[in-house]
């Protein structure tokens, strides 16, 4: 069933650089710690880590009356995270309509094009060398407390028409 849900992505920038100048023990270690800081931090919030994609989380809110208020603080501890640059990572949000289907070991997976549409909005972070990227749908969900600057409109690869983007 369809179910709105808060999306979230967190990635490691020029990940493969990182992996060229680190040892494998000292990348393994910088990328075990900051994978955990951040399951913990969207975790403690109530949120949901669908995938570990080795250098990025993909985790998930279910909607609800207290979930914006749960996903802004888990951004203001991302973004404090960032900060440290250890690893340089970039913030991706999403707010819309997923299938949530119920797996083995009662996991869930999510799916749909709103999942792809999170993957199309960081190549577009990326591209913008912005440290996080917003979607409109997010943004207007978001509480007054957590603004967002305008990145502009940009078209997403398979989906029609440009899309306007915000930053945290």
């Amino acid at each position: 069933a369809n179910q709105q849900c808060w999306l979230l992505m967190v990635d490691i920038k020029r990940y493969t650089n990182l992996s060229r100048q680190l040892d494998t023990d000292t990348l393994g270690l910088k990328v075990g710690t900051w994978l955990r800081q951040c399951r913990d931090t969207i975790e403690s919030a109530g949120g949901v880590v669908d995938k570990f994609l080795g250098d990025a989380i993909f985790a998930y809110w279910k909607h609800s009356p207290e979930a914006p208020g749960l996903v802004a603080g888990t951004l203001g501890q991302l973004v404090q995270l960032q900060h440290l640059r250890a690893p340089d990572f970039r913030i991706v949000l999403h707010f819309a309509p997923v299938t949530l289907e119920g797996g083995a070991g009662g996991a869930n997976n999510l799916s749909g094009p709103e999942v792809i549409y999170v993957f199309r909005l960081e190549k577009v972070c990326s591209g913008l060398l912005s440290d996080s990227i917003v979607s409109e749908t997010a943004r207007a969900a978001l509480p007054a407390t957590c603004p967002c600057e305008p990145l502009g409109e940009h078209p997403l690869d398979g989906f029609p028409g440009v899309h306007a983007v915000y930053r945290l």
